[in-house]
């Protein structure tokens, strides 16, 4: 007797499962784009296709950009590694190279996970039509697993080795549920090129995954991949990054990374315990909420999650055990897909044992449809989602474009996080404030904000590094090379230039002598209901002034008086651009705006004239509150 698998699938089921994978693979390739052209894109990006490049040209990977303190960093001796293997070994990087050489740009590692990780609803749509027995309800699987936000996020950040894993590991389970072992293996070895820690992960996941006539083979399987981790975490990283594994610093405190008993009295620390198993906990039910929790069911699913889970839980990386945020949860994707199938089909059977006359399968299937849309409308990435953001364009891109052609391209460079993302393809390019052997530097001085916390000291050396001349400084842009300096002309930077975009308005701090006006308020949105607060300032005097936004007790302080205290005691224009708070969308918020002199005191304000604001305005003693309409 024929399998269901074996049987033709009807041709609109074929035609709208390739419908549904084209247009999420052709949504994604165009929100890509658009995280490009809007500088959306950070650093994982840069240093991927630093190393294709410097590989394509000579270099075998080899990248310069790398996460700082906040320092200025001077000596070579300072830094970890200079090559890609000395922080992940990804081989996949070396095929990726073959489409990049063809194509040399970034928009080309940005669309390629995209097709893949749409490609991977046919082999979930083949492994949930074979246990369904049902090419329906494969397909209407395969719809939820397009819809999935912790799939969706394969495609939403920058790319990785792991973004490869859901379409690769599903691949790999569907040849082995057909007992094709030829095509099993060469799935899970792909699988296990995305990063160093995925062969033991793959490796331990098959022994549990796969059917009794290949268990002998998974056996096999393992020990390959258990040996080519540990090789790679001991050997190959140590080597390259000169004797310590970077990777090992998400884990534990970086004070006991290097000690056995601080690492013993770590693990031995009820109180950490107690932190990791809520952690755990809560980690567990993101994943499972979207699917039932059916995966639940299915032993087999969690022991082979359960090294991933382990891991992720562990990690001082609070991004680990967030599934529709980052990447990190992708290795256990494939897993709760398949054991929720599997915990369907345990359930359904349990159930009609004790209710034979309900149609459980709908009722249990329909159900998980709806949970996994739920969860999409929730914290999805297109605009179902009350969440989303289309990448928004500020038209300071153009000019960011023209200062980045200006600059030699055999030059090394220091660029900030987000411009670095349209420059990696050259020998060396560092990530301010890493300054060591730049010989050009562009800084986004509109959008400062970094999650490797640049601290004020090192703007103010560049600033005032006689070293350093400036080219060009406009519209938030700051262009400086070697010369003659130090920088001149850095506060046109901050002014807002007459023609860009905001909502004017003239409101006065202080007593007229002091001259201090508030000209513009603008909100640049983010993704996850987080913005920017942008503010132009005019100082007619100078002095020492602090200035400030909340949107909540305690205030939050602009950058503004914070980041740059020699300009702000200088008369002139200027801007700032701080983040601030979570908010809601769709929701208003208010935020207070004041200034305060040096002894602390709040300066008195006065509405000169509201501009677009109008009635949002709400002018008190000492205080600005401005109403914030959900309109980002």
């Amino acid at each position: 007797m024929k399998t269901s698998d074996e049987r033709p699938t009807p041709l609109w089921i074929q035609i709208a499962l390739a419908l549904a994978i084209l247009v999420y693979s052709l949504y994604f390739s165009l929100y890509q784009l658009q995280r490009y052209r809007a500088f959306w894109i950070f650093v994982d990006t840069v240093d991927m296709e630093q190393s294709i490049w410097n590989t394509l040209h000579g270099q075998f990977l080899r990248y310069t950009v790398y996460p700082v303190s906040g320092r200025v960093v001077t000596d070579f001796s300072d830094r970890v590694t200079e090559s890609q293997l000395g922080e992940h070994v990804q081989p996949i990087m070396l095929l990726l190279a073959l489409p990049y050489a063809l194509f040399p740009r970034t928009e080309t590692l940005l669309l390629i996970p995209g097709v893949a990780v749409g490609l991977g609803a046919i082999p979930f749509y083949r492994i949930a039509k074979r246990r369904l027995n049902s090419a329906r309800w494969g397909l209407l699987l395969a719809l939820g697993y397009l819809l999935l936000p912790a799939v969706q996020t394969a495609n939403s950040w920058d790319p990785h080795g792991v973004s490869f894993l859901p379409p690769l590991f599903l691949a790999a389970l569907d040849a082995a549920q057909q007992r094709k072992a030829g095509w099993w293996w060469l799935w899970t070895l792909l699988a296990m090129s995305c990063r160093e820690d995925i062969p033991f992960v793959a490796g331990w996941a098959m022994l549990f995954s796969v059917p009794k006539e290949l268990r002998r083979q998974a056996i096999g399987m393992f020990v390959l991949g258990f040996a080519w981790s540990v090789v790679s975490f001991f050997v190959i990283i140590p080597h390259f990054a000169e004797g310590g594994t970077p990777y090992l610093a998400f884990f534990v405190n970086p004070d006991q990374t290097g000690s056995a008993d601080g690492i013993f009295a770590l693990f031995t620390n009820a109180a950490f315990w107690q932190e990791k198993i809520g952690t755990f906990l809560l980690y567990n039910l993101r994943l499972a909420a979207p699917l039932l929790c059916l995966y639940w069911l299915h032993w087999p699913s969690l022991l082979a999650m359960a090294p991933t889970l382990a891991i992720n839980s562990l990690s001082r990386n609070s991004a680990t055990t967030l599934p529709a945020y980052s990447h990190y949860s992708l290795p256990v994707i494939p897993w709760t897909l398949v054991g929720a199938v599997e915990g369907w089909l345990i359930l359904t059977r349990a159930l009609r044992r004790r209710r034979p006359t309900i149609a459980w399968q709908p009722l249990l299937g329909g159900g998980l449809l709806v949970t996994i849309l739920a969860s999409h409308l929730v914290e999805g990435y297109t605009p179902l989602s009350q969440s989303f953001l289309w990448p928004p364009l500020t038209g300071q891109e153009a000019h960011a474009a023209a200062m980045l052609a200006q600059i030699p391209k055999d030059a090394p460079v220091s660029l900030d996080m987000y411009l670095a993302g349209h420059d990696p393809r050259r020998p060396t390019v560092r990530l301010f404030p890493d300054l060591r052997d730049a010989e050009w530097v562009l800084l986004n001085v509109w959008h400062t904000a970094s999650p490797y916390g640049i601290q004020p000291a090192a703007w103010q050396a560049l600033f005032t590094d006689p070293a350093w001349e400036t080219v060009q400084a406009h519209h938030g842009l700051i262009l400086l090379r070697k010369g003659q300096g130090p920088p001149q002309d850095i506060a046109r930077a901050f002014a807002a230039p007459a023609d860009a975009p905001g909502q004017p308005l003239s409101v006065q701090f202080g007593e007229t002598a002091q001259g201090i006006t508030l000209r513009a308020v603008k909100v640049n949105p983010l993704p996850g209901g987080n913005f920017y607060l942008c503010t132009d300032w005019q100082v007619a005097t100078g002095g020492e002034f602090a200035f400030y936004a909340a949107t909540t007790p305690p205030p939050t302080p602009l950058n503004f008086g914070q980041l740059y205290p020699a300009l702000a005691a200088q008369p002139g224009e200027f801007r700032d651009c701080t983040r601030l708070t979570t908010i809601p969308r769709g929701k208003t918020v208010a935020v207070q705006l004041y200034v305060t002199d040096k002894t602390g005191k709040q300066l008195p304000i006065t509405v000169v004239e509201a501009g677009q604001w109008g009635d949002a305005l709400r002018p008190g003693a000492d205080a600005l509150q401005i109403t914030l309409p959900a309109w980002w």
